[in-house]
């Protein structure tokens, strides 16, 4: 049994396989926002809190793979936006992840009741914050999605980043140009 547990970027493990690679439908978006708050924690203080809380209960890890593998895999794979954005949403309430959200500042909860409000499909944290996102279907529910959000910051009196984006599903790309 492992007995240890570090942040990808303090583990000299390499990362793990590719199990699933899937294209996401053009018209699932992603609405982003980034409060201009303290960023998650990293460096030695990410450190410290794995060192602290893990592993997580045995429990959270089974229910997490089971989300991922009977809701997420296949909603991807029959197109099914709404079983795929409520399953991230419930990971952002188990293991590992419910620690992160906990340790945010309070606006990212704030943002999850928002999300919730203006009929999100589902939405999450990434890493340990504070970006959080929101899926929604179509360009258009992004769009005003994305403008009431730079609202409720602005309401709010936080400065942040807001945008949205379908995923990209080419990765990146390197090109070469020879010198002639």
């Amino acid at each position: 049994m492992k007995t240890s547990f570090l942040p990808s970027s303090a583990s000299r493990v390499p990362p793990p396989p590719v199990l699933f690679q899937h294209p996401l439908p053009e018209d699932w978006f992603f609405v982003l926002a980034t409060p201009a708050v303290r960023r998650g924690a990293h460096g030695t203080e990410e450190v410290e809190i794995f060192q602290k809380y893990c592993p997580i209960r045995g429990e959270d890890v089974a229910e997490i793979c089971r989300i991922i593998l009977m809701r997420i895999l296949p909603a991807v794979l029959e197109r099914d936006i709404e079983t795929f954005a409520s399953s991230l949403t419930m990971l952002q309430h188990l293991g590992f992840k419910r620690l992160e959200v906990a340790l945010q500042h309070k606006i990212v909860r704030e943002l999850f009741a928002f999300y919730e409000k203006h009929e999100a499909l589902g939405y999450g944290m990434s890493s340990f914050g504070p970006t959080t996102f929101a899926v929604v279907q179509g360009r258009s529910e992004a769009e005003k999605l994305a403008e009431a959000v730079r609202g409720f910051l602005e309401e709010k009196g936080i400065r942040g980043a807001v945008c949205f984006s379908n995923a990209n599903n080419l990765g990146a790309e390197v090109r070469v140009q020879k010198e002639h």
